[in-house]
């Protein structure tokens, strides 16, 4: 059994974030507009495996240069937020897709102090990293990040916005390692925020 535990924070983002959200949302509509052709093509729901295979390519085309695990998360959020209209013929023609936040993968970022770097695109050989500046709203915040520095916490995935990110912390088994600092947690933090969720799994 693993813990994870979501905090949320206030951000400042850079330029490359700012077209990072907004691409983001390109992309989970480009995905939606495919979904609901296959499915109505197919006169039944598709499943992600199968949209990716189809699709991959074109999306690599459309977004070259992209981090390629935005294709995934796109994809998984079009799907997503599609099948709160059920059934498929009663989605409107416009599902509100539009929410500017962009899901990223937590193979794309890095924590550096009160920073969040993110492989966003490439450029050259190696890619171009966005830095978002992270200001806690508790203690508890500020001590996730020092930890998830030093490799206590590993990262989930991050929901980013203009103004705020919600970031996921895990540790894929609760060991005395992983009780030291949820000790740790709960002496520093005078109670527990309300702006953070732990979960077992």
């Amino acid at each position: 059994m693993g813990l994870a535990i979501s905090e949320l924070y206030l951000c400042a983002i850079d330029r490359l974030a700012a077209e990072l959200i907004g691409e983001f949302v390109e992309m989970v509509e480009w995905w939606a507009e495919k979904i609901r052709s296959d499915e109505l093509a197919a006169r039944e729901p598709i499943k992600f495996q199968r949209l990716r295979s189809r699709h991959y390519k074109e999306w690599v085309e459309n977004w070259p240069d992209w981090n390629r695990q935005l294709a995934h998360m796109s994809a998984i959020q079009a799907l997503s937020r599609l099948k709160a209209y059920r059934p498929p013929d009663r989605r409107p023609a416009e599902a509100d897709l539009r929410f500017p936040a962009a899901v990223i993968h937590p193979a794309m970022v890095k924590i550096e102090g009160c920073s969040l770097k993110i492989s966003v695109r490439k450029s050259g050989p190696a890619y171009e990293r966005s830095h978002v500046k992270l200001t806690p709203l508790s203690e508890l915040g500020a001590i996730l990040l020092r930890q998830a520095e030093l490799g206590a916490w590993g990262l989930g995935q991050a929901v980013l916005t203009r103004r705020w990110i919600l970031l996921t912390f895990e540790s894929e088994e609760i060991d005395s390692r992983a009780l030291a600092l949820i000790n740790e947690l709960l002496k520093s933090a005078q109670r527990l925020s309300p702006k953070h969720e732990v979960k077992y799994f």
